[in-house]
């Protein structure tokens, strides 16, 4: 019987300079059937141990005061059949010879993917992967967070409420809905294409950008600039803040489809005069 195993991936110490030297690949995967009962398991132990809603859970966090919850966390995973783990260790990243092998430091780092998900995956059956959204933060401070980004000459604003450790705003712009699991998860399509978004808005009214605004249902008026070539599109929302109005990033997203392609036509052919 063939079935779908969702695998997440993350990394440490990637960078090729830099400590530590230690760098290490991991995954956890499960049943894709699966997801949604393990997601309610974790919130409650998360519940039960006195902490918020949208705790981010990591190594670093680790302290006496949360020993309690990470023992729970451990005792669950080791308990629950379904939840598997594999990490591939590089113990000193300063003896590699990308030269040598005619290689870069980014194509090393994808071989060293492969060789860790190769073991676990079974061509009987169909995976999901979710790598980690590899230096797009960088990305985001550098055109959202310095405070210079403008559109049409009026300064960008962002939701900078933590979500999962992430920006808000970063986070929707690097993942998509996954309505099948109930939650949002990373979109290489989008996070590729986060530097597009401040070229996009800076240059609004180039011939190769369709720009327009639309009213939409609950009466808000936003404004779209689409860029055809490279199937993108960013939606703003002009808003008074304190200092005055700005522009308020709503998303952003790559257009895979020709159901999402008719619905941006019709929206530009009902826009606002």
């Amino acid at each position: 019987m063939t079935h779908v195993y969702n695998i997440y991936c993350d990394e440490s110490g990637h960078l090729e300079r830099g400590l530590p030297p230690v760098m290490v690949l991991g995954a956890v995967w499960c049943p894709l059937e699966k997801t949604r009962e393990i997601a309610s398991r974790i919130r409650e132990i998360i519940e039960r141990n006195g902490l918020p809603h949208g705790f981010e859970i990591k190594w670093s966090k680790v302290s006496p005061a949360k020993a309690r919850f990470y023992l729970d966390l451990v005792d669950y995973f080791f308990d629950d059949d379904d939840l598997h783990f594999r990490a591939l260790v590089i113990p000193d990243k300063t003896q590699l010879q990308h030269k040598k092998f005619e290689q870069t430091h980014d194509e090393w780092y994808y071989k060293m993917y492969f060789a860790m998900l190769n073991v676990i995956i079974d061509p009987k059956h169909h995976y999901r992967i979710f790598l980690d959204i590899k230096d797009t933060r960088a990305v985001f401070a550098r055109d959202f967070k310095s405070g210079t980004l403008r559109f049409a000459g009026t300064p960008v604003w962002h939701d900078r409420t933590l979500v999962d450790g992430y920006e808000a705003c970063f986070w929707h712009l690097v993942t998509r809905d996954d309505k099948r699991a109930g939650e949002r998860h990373p979109d290489l399509l989008r996070a590729e294409r986060l530097p597009w978004c401040a070229a996009i808005l800076t240059h609004a009214h180039h011939p190769a950008v369709t720009f327009w605004r639309y009213r939409e249902g609950d009466g808000r008026v936003r404004s779209y600039a689409w860029l055809e070539s490279g199937d993108y599109v960013v939606v703003l929302e002009a808003k008074q803040k304190r200092i005055g109005l700005v522009a308020y990033m709503i998303t952003a997203y790559h257009i895979d489809g020709s159901s999402r392609r008719r619905n941006l036509q019709r929206r530009y052919e009902n826009r606002e005069p």
